[in-house]
């Protein structure tokens, strides 16, 4: 009988471990900066390594460079929307809820994107 609560709480274990883990970034994320920007991302997840593209103002996608997500925690960098100037973004996953804080020459701001749905 001991054995057999002991392999129970050995295999819960792992499942509560592998689902606070297996938090994924992939996906379409559509929300609106402080500063009324609105933003559309386009994220694939390989490991710790995200790809993809951001939309401002509905603009052409960009691809974003340097992408990371690690314990819920995303970076990226980012074309500005003002030339040559490179925006560095840093955020956390929040359930369906990315909060993200945006950092420019230019200035700070913050955003909150939704996933989108599956299509």
């Amino acid at each position: 009988m001991r054995t057999g609560v002991l392999t129970l709480l050995f295999v819960l274990a792992l499942a509560l471990g592998a689902t606070a883990q297996d938090s994924d970034i992939t996906g379409r994320w559509r929300g609106t900066a402080a500063t009324g920007t609105e933003i559309a991302l386009d994220l694939a997840r390989d490991g710790s390594t995200v790809t993809g593209t951001v939309s401002l103002n509905r603009a052409d996608p960009q691809p974003i460079s340097d992408g990371r997500f690690e314990d819920n925690r995303l970076s990226f960098t980012m074309p500005s929307m003002f030339g040559k100037d490179t925006v560095t973004v840093r955020g956390t996953l929040e359930e369906d809820e990315l909060a993200l804080v945006l950092e420019a020459e230019r200035g700070t701001t913050t955003a909150r994107l939704k996933r989108e749905p599956a299509s």
